[in-house]
């Protein structure tokens, strides 16, 4: 109705009836009676001063207008005893899939199929094509919808109802119905498909004896007919977290969110939301951005979104985000009463494809539901085969075809993913067939292989792909961290090995507080009693030296006093050795003087002499190492830097090859070797970037800046350092490295030379636009 799109539109925009009526020169009592029912018609006029006022964009003012005088021009009952197709809702963010869908048609296109998951607004997409067709006035428009039918063989009386015609007859009912539909731009909608795949061919004979038909067909499996052309119809657009409230209200997901909530809010709570104490705007701002991250937890899928919005009119919308977070598909209970059954709930919606599957094919759905975030042919593989169950993969292409999992375009692996609404009928799913321990003890178990495999690679000479391979994996990583933290499904000591595995990982792609995170939750998992194990003295460790990259003392200390005492008792050089690095380095963090900590330092080497290719004896030989830097006696650096450069060499790691070029070049820079620290920075700083690194790229960047900016720099140097240096500054400010005290006065002495030479105003724009350059446009700066 008019007078309820109206209001809907009216509180999306924040209006009360009398703001409307200022902006619009409507009177207010118009409003009222248009908002109540009591006037059920607005004169055209009326309607565009409204539409005007509500600043409505040109999809929504174009349904907002149709609504102030419907008409039923053109259209054919449904199978349901009504079209609807007038009545359908504005539909938001769908501008690029109408006008495909359109322009199909005009290139003579007779068969269109618009696949997707259930829930993404295939049936409305086809009601607004079917609307904008009847309101051109340029032929017939049927809408039949087959969601009740139950064979093949009903889709034809089903489209005879449609269509209004007898089933008995002098012709044959087929005929009939060909006669009926062969006229000039008749539109014939196939409304919910795909559970009567052997009706394919009637649709075939259809435009065979029809010829002047157009077919559009809502379904979530192609017909697969000679001269079909599908749309796979995506969710909506997600908002970024850094929108404006601005921006968030203008994107569709969030807007949809927003729409439905307003139209599910009883009017005295709307009066109230209306009126509320924050006359800054503050609560709306709140609002956008609590909805942005609902829309996002359900991957913009318009059923989700609405169903959700249900909730948030009877519930604060951060209740929601936990109730996603916490209770997954019970956040989406309520349904709809005024829809197909099939829309009343997630479960239903994704249940209508599941339920038409074998067997196999629906246990591995069910399955499935373990994975977040995505997964690979492999991942599904070695899931499949830990859980007894190998033969489940066949069944991939099943699940595909049926839109239940989706090709991740984000990735440049083979990767698929499940939507999140459709993620949590999988795991309710497999809750409820009591599979869900079994089916995350083999996901937990196939995680950590997999990740610490990718981590040797990460240690090796090409560990990019390996790099990008966890990134992308991230989620699933951290839910067999979690899974194996909890007793019933796995075993401590396995998350353990893939966090400090990972360490690497978590330092180069900057991922500190990741890598904290899972550590501090796997060693309170283990409890403050657990056994000594290799495992546990490596995550002590780690756990008090990514606090150092981010310069948290406590966090240092605590690590310290629990490693000690297990080290002694261990009794092996590695975690004796370990104990005194992580003490120097915490000493070290909270301003201890270098020449109190060399001594401890060269003891702490020295136990590793007789073990020259061990991880301790490497991470012992650079503490050592640097530490005569902050001294000043740098010839005794250096030839313990080259000492560790052939290490690195000889293991054919390409992460330690760069941080010994970086602190080789900083003793060479102490030693005023300045062209050959340029050239050992470039090379680490092109590779860094390269690899995409995030921790590991600060030293190299502070290094090349340095040795181009010293002393006699032509201004082009001088420039690119400063740049340089402003893609540093953001570095530090977004993750905290910590930068040692003879390198952070260098810096300062080149900020002071920088600043004098080209001056305050374009020092400071420099520093803003490299920090706005890093990582893309980085690699212009260095040159050898």
């Amino acid at each position: 109705m008019f007078g309820q799109a109206l209001a809907m539109h009216r509180r999306v925009a924040g209006l009360t009836q009398e703001d409307l009526s200022a902006l619009s020169g409507v009177s207010v009592r118009t409003i009222q009676a248009l908002e109540s029912g009591s006037s059920r018609n607005a004169q055209h006029s009326t309607a565009l001063l409204l539409a005007d006022a509500l600043r409505l964009g040109p999809d929504d003012q174009q349904w907002f207008l149709s609504g102030a005088r419907r008409r039923r021009s053109g259209v054919a009952r449904g199978v349901d005893g009504g079209s609807g197709i007038l009545d359908a809702d504005p539909i938001l963010g769908r501008d690029v899939e109408i006008a495909a869908i359109e322009q199909e048609f005009a290139r003579g296109a007779r068969l269109l199929t618009l696949l997707g998951p259930g829930g993404v607004g295939k049936t409305r997409l086809a009601r607004v094509i079917a609307a904008r067709r009847v309101a051109s006035k340029s032929g017939v428009t049927v809408w039949a919808d087959l969601e009740t039918l139950q064979a093949p063989e009903d889709v034809l009386p089903g489209i005879a109802r449609a269509l209004e015609i007898p089933e008995i007859g002098d012709q044959p009912l087929f005929d009939r119905i060909a006669d009926m539909l062969d006229l000039p731009r008749t539109l014939l909608v196939l409304d919910n498909f795909e559970h009567l795949p052997g009706a394919a061919p009637h649709v075939a004979a259809l435009l065979a004896a029809a010829p002047a038909l157009d077919i559009l067909v809502t379904t979530r499996e192609a017909l697969r007919l000679a001269g079909e052309k599908a749309l796979l119809i995506d969710p909506l657009i997600l908002p970024r977290r850094s929108d404006a409230p601005i921006a968030l209200a203008a994107n569709p997901a969030v807007a949809l969110f927003m729409r439905s909530r307003a139209a599910a809010t009883p009017a005295r709570a709307a009066a109230a939301e209306r009126h509320g104490s924050d006359g800054d705007g503050g609560r709306m701002s709140r609002d956008l951005d609590q909805a942005a991250e609902i829309v996002q937890r359900l991957d913009g899928l318009p059923l989700a979104i609405e169903l959700a919005a249900a909730q948030g009119a009877v519930m604060p919308l951060a209740t929601i985000v936990a109730l996603l977070e916490s209770s997954g598909l019970a956040a989406l209970a309520r349904g709809r009463r005024d829809g197909p059954g099939r829309f009343a709930t997630m479960d239903a919606a994704v249940g209508w494809s599941v339920d038409l599957l074998p067997p196999d094919a629906q246990r591995l759905f069910r399955l499935l539901g373990v994975f977040r975030g995505g997964f690979t042919t492999e991942a599904i593989a070695g899931v499949a085969a830990v859980a007894g169950a190998p033969i489940l993969v066949a069944s991939l292409p099943l699940l595909a075809e049926s839109q239940l999992i989706q090709p991740d375009p984000a990735t440049p692996q083979a990767r698929f993913r499940m939507l999140e609404p459709v993620r949590m009928v999988a795991v309710a799913r497999l809750r409820d067939n009591g599979e869900e321990p079994a089916a995350r003890r083999a996901h937990a178990a196939w995680v950590h292989r997999w990740a610490r495999k990718q981590a040797r690679v990460v240690a090796g000479p090409d560990p990019l792909s390996a790099l990008d391979a966890l990134d992308a994996d991230l989620p699933n990583i951290r839910a067999a961290i979690a899974a194996s933290a909890e007793p019933a499904i796995g075993d401590t000591s396995d998350a353990l090995l893939t966090i400090t595995a990972l360490s690497q990982f978590w330092e180069v792609r900057g991922r500190f507080r990741e890598g904290r995170a899972a550590l501090t939750e796997a060693l309170a998992a283990a409890g403050p009693d657990a056994p000594r194990t290799t495992p546990l003295l490596d995550a002590i460790f780690w756990s008090g030296y990514l606090p150092y990259l981010q310069s948290d003392v406590p966090a240092m200390d605590a690590a310290v006093a629990r490693l000690r005492p297990l080290a002694e008792a261990d009794g092996t050089p590695e975690y004796a050795v370990r104990a005194l690095i992580l003490d120097v380095l915490r000493r070290d963090a909270a301003g201890a003087p270098c020449a109190d900590l060399l001594p401890v330092a060269r003891a702490a080497h020295a136990l590793m002499a007789d073990q020259p290719r061990e991880v301790s004896w490497q991470q012992s030989l650079v503490i050592l190492a640097n530490l005569h830097v902050q001294c000043g006696d740098y010839e005794s650096a250096l030839p313990l830097l080259r000492d560790y450069e052939d290490w690195a060499n000889a293991r054919e790691s390409l992460l330690h090859v760069i941080a010994a070029k970086d602190w080789l070049g900083f003793a060479l820079l102490r030693l005023a070797r300045a062209d050959e620290a340029r050239a050992l920075f470039g090379e680490s700083l092109s590779r860094n970037l390269r690899l995409g690194s995030v921790g590991t790229t600060p030293n190299a960047l502070l290094g090349y800046a340095l040795s181009i900016t010293q002393p006699g720099a032509t201004k082009d140097d001088l420039e690119r350092g400063a740049m340089l240096l402003g893609a540093l500054d953001w570095l530090i400010e977004q993750h905290g490295y910590p930068i040692g005290e003879v390198e952070a006065s260098a810096m300062a002495s080149a900020r002071a030379r920088i600043s004098a030479t080209l001056g305050e105003p374009r020092f400071a724009d420099l520093l803003a636009a490299g920090a706005k350059r890093f990582p893309d446009d980085l690699a212009s700066l260095v040159t050898h």
